[in-house]
């Protein structure tokens, strides 16, 4: 089974990301879930302890320059710097605007698939693809 990591940090108007990652938890059995309120450092204690994984998904905020957490800004070079020592074969980015973070990414991540967006992302729309995405990769 593919090792996967989730991370869902809580924020203001995440409606639907409690019903997406219990989805994602049950079709995909994440060997590592970071869901609710959760430090930068907390993040990157949690990363720093896994070798490699195959498949990362984010569901929260983000905007052109980074991943938002509860309380803090993931910047897009952080993010390359931790996803990338992971070495994963997929990336879903289930957030609005992230497609300069998926194109850093793709370049320096050899043979990875990332999934993100142009643009804003209506919640209700992020919900159903993550539902389907996540059905989809577990058959």
């Amino acid at each position: 089974m593919a090792k996967t990591l989730v991370i869902a940090p809580s924020g203001k108007n995440l409606v639907y990301s409690d019903v997406e990652v219990s989805h994602l938890v049950e079709n995909l059995h994440p060997d590592r879930l970071l869901q609710g309120r959760f430090s930068l450092s907390e993040l990157i204690r949690s990363l720093d302890s896994l070798e490699s994984v195959d498949y990362i998904f984010f569901i929260g905020h983000a905007n052109a320059q980074g991943l938002e957490l509860s309380d803090e800004f993931l910047d897009n070079a952080q993010v390359i710097r931790l996803f990338k020592k992971l070495d994963p074969k997929l990336i879903f980015l289930n957030s609005c605007d992230t497609l300069t973070l998926a194109v850093n990414l793709y370049s320096e991540i050899p043979g990875v698939t990332i999934i993100g967006t142009r643009t804003e992302v209506i919640d209700q729309s992020a919900l159903l693809t993550g539902l389907h995405f996540a059905e989809a990769l577990a058959r």
